[in-house]
């Protein structure tokens, strides 16, 4: 039997980067809107450093973070964002290789499961994959997602950008890459001792 390579897709496929800056720039005072790079941004968010936060500490600005995230949840999934995704190059020739030896299967955190499905059509990647993990935005490890829809054996392997995936490699006990190329800079890593964690530049490193 085929083992599986469970698959993040944000940060880890796609680069969500530029979404996330434009619905920043979209949602704050005019004033503010020079403050911060779109490098410099991502920058703080590689280091868990949330943007409202910041702007409020270094510049006073008195945003409503409450608003702020609770205007993100509604439409940070939306269609004119979404389309600022794009594959992290070379995601499709990575995958391509990764489906010659495993059953890839993507695990993603998402609110709007059938723009997700969208997206993985719109960008080519559907035909890579043998399954979809959806899970929402909560405190369940993707771990339980996983294990509620695959078998896992000891021969899997784990791909993602974030310490919930970390978190959910090291539970599930199997081989797990975190990839540089996402929203967090290999720092996240130190924090968990798991001998089997690799540190690669992207997934097109794995194997």
């Amino acid at each position: 039997m085929r083992p599986n390579c469970y698959i993040d897709f944000d940060g880890t496929i796609v680069s969500n980067k530029k979404r996330l800056y434009q619905f920043f720039l979209d949602h704050i005072p005019e004033q503010f809107k020079n403050c911060l790079t779109e490098d410099e941004f991502w920058l703080l968010k590689r280091m868990r450093i949330n943007e409202i936060d910041w702007l409020n500490n270094v510049f006073k600005a008195e945003i409503d973070r409450n608003r702020y995230d609770a205007q993100k949840v509604k439409e940070i999934e939306s269609e004119i964002y979404l389309q600022l995704d794009y594959l992290i190059d070379p995601s499709e020739e990575a995958l391509k290789k990764i489906k010659e030896q495993y059953n890839v299967v993507l695990v993603s955190r998402r609110t709007n499961a059938d723009a997700l499905r969208k997206e993985i059509d719109r960008l080519g990647v559907s035909k890579y994959l043998k399954n979809i993990i959806i899970g929402p935005h909560d405190n369940t490890a993707k771990s339980e997602y996983i294990r509620r829809m695959e078998h896992v054996h000891d021969e899997d392997i784990l791909i993602g950008d974030t310490e919930d995936d970390i978190v959910s490699g090291k539970e599930l006990g199997i081989t797990t890459y975190f990839v540089k190329s996402g929203i967090r800079s290999e720092w996240i890593v130190k924090k968990f001792q798991y001998p089997k964690i690799k540190i690669v530049d992207s997934i097109v490193n794995v194997l």
